[in-house]
């Protein structure tokens, strides 16, 4: 009979050689995790696109982690597994933002096994200790056990149990005006890895919509960043443009977004039109195209689009 040790396991990131298990076949500390106790800035990508060769590649060009999103797209359990079991062999974590503050959405996608959850519009102290009850099993929560890839099909079973609660990441999403008035209590609750900002949707329960850059929004940022700092809670916020990362990293950001996929796609096609077809772009007069943004990553130009299409490039 072939042992499991010799069978080269590609369960939750890897085999018992590879860098999810030890020598031992003991699971490795999750590296986002640690990173971020540490104090070391952590840049991510968002994953928005349902393509596991997408998430093949990103895993592979340097990011430290990414961002599956679940909330925002089409991505199903199936997709996400799939995609997560293409990031196998890569150094970078990944972690699943679900749809909702539910434990059955957050059970179905822990059991993919990834390097931690975003539990999206956490506003209370009390749903914050329901998301963190969702990711821990007993008798720390009420996460419940079963076979899937996250403990290799049972194969991994009592250690994946045993490290979970401790190394699986539980990250809340801050994006209502309320949870900036609830923080110092949200981030009093045990269990909590780190926030993320979403600056686009607290702007929204302020009244002011997209107005990501107004000041009452920034002063609720920077209210929330106080506060992580304060209760030693690594903070995240999202980015697209590489001054804009590094502001928020001196600030005291450390899991920062500084791009998505979908953005590096658009980007890429029509900067390629405009090189190899003779466009350009219109001035910035007409808003259409409001920024053309070099990322950190690769040299890859990010364009966020505003106005009539049609008008977005001109022949000369």
């Amino acid at each position: 009979m072939i042992e499991n040790s010799e069978v080269g396991l590609q369960c939750n990131g890897s085999s018992k050689k590879g860098k999810n298990m030890d020598a031992d076949g003991k699971r490795v500390p999750n590296r986002l995790k640690r990173d971020l106790l540490a104090g070391k800035v952590c840049l991510g990508a968002t994953v928005t696109m349902g393509n596991s060769v997408v998430a093949e590649i990103l895993s592979h060009i340097g990011f430290d982690w990414l961002w599956f999103e679940m909330e925002h797209s089409a991505l199903s359990d199936g997709g996400v597994l799939a995609m997560l079991q293409a990031t196998n062999g890569s150094n970078t974590s990944v972690v699943v933002r679900v749809p909702w503050n539910d434990k059955t959405l957050i059970k179905r996608a822990l059991d993919n096994g990834p390097d931690g959850i975003i539990v999206p519009l956490v506003n209370t102290a009390e749903e914050a200790e329901a998301a963190v009850r969702a990711m821990k099993y007993p008798p720390v929560g009420e996460r419940g056990a079963g076979l899937s890839r996250a403990q290799c099909y049972g194969m991994h079973m009592d250690e994946y149990m045993k490290s979970a609660n401790d190394e699986v990441m539980t990250t809340l999403m801050i994006e209502h005006i309320t949870a900036v008035e609830n923080i110092d209590a949200i981030l009093a609750v045990q269990g909590i890895d780190s926030i993320i900002i979403g600056a686009l949707d607290l702007s929204g329960s302020m009244g002011i919509l997209g107005q990501t850059t107004d000041a009452r929004v920034e002063a609720a940022i920077q209210k929330v960043l106080a506060a992580s700092k304060k209760a030693k809670v690594p903070c995240g916020i999202i980015t697209v443009a590489p001054e804009q990362a590094n502001e928020r990293i001196r600030q005291g950001f450390t899991q920062v977004i500084v791009g998505i996929d979908v953005l590096y796609l658009v980007g890429d096609i029509l900067d390629g039109w405009r090189l190899r077809k003779g466009w350009y772009w219109p001035d910035a007069h007409n808003e259409v195209v409001r920024r053309i943004l070099k990322m950190a990553h690769g040299g890859t130009r990010v364009i966020l689009i505003a106005g009539n299409h049609d008008e977005m490039l001109r022949p000369y």
